[in-house]
Parts: C-alpha cells; structure tokens; sequence
C-alpha cells in the first residue's frame, strides 16, 4: 500500500509540472526532449562520430506482436 502511494504521489507530481509548464506535451520539446535524425544512415554515422554519440536504432515490423504494443 505504501508503494502504491508513493507511485500515485510521483505521478501527481509529474503531471503537475508539466501543467505548470504550459506544454501540452513535452516529447515537443526539442530542449528536454530526443532531436532524432532524419536522413541517410551514412549521414547518421557522420554525426555520432563528430559529436561522439551513440548511436540509437528504432526497428519494428507491422506484424510484430511486442511492436504493436509498443507503437
């Protein structure tokens, strides 16, 4: 039960953050938000090179079960 109020209370919070903050949704929000790229893989690779980042793959299938559900 203390679990369940402290993971209610965390939620709360979050939402009342992002009230405050005016916006609708945060993943808008290019400053605290992923800026992915888009554009050629070789381009990518460049990129994450240049700016010594990793790079991050999003793969899915439209028949894939686990991939529907996380869509």
């Amino acid at each position: 039960m203390k679990t369940l109020t402290i993971l209610f209370a965390g939620i709360l919070f979050t939402t009342l953050v992002y009230a405050e903050s005016g916006k609708s949704n945060p993943e808008e929000d290019n400053e605290t938000g992923i800026a992915f790229h888009k554009g050629a893989w070789d381009e990518a690779l460049l990129l994450a090179k240049k700016e010594a980042k990793p790079i991050f793959l999003d793969i899915y299938a439209s028949w894939c079960g686990p991939c529907k559900m996380l869509k």
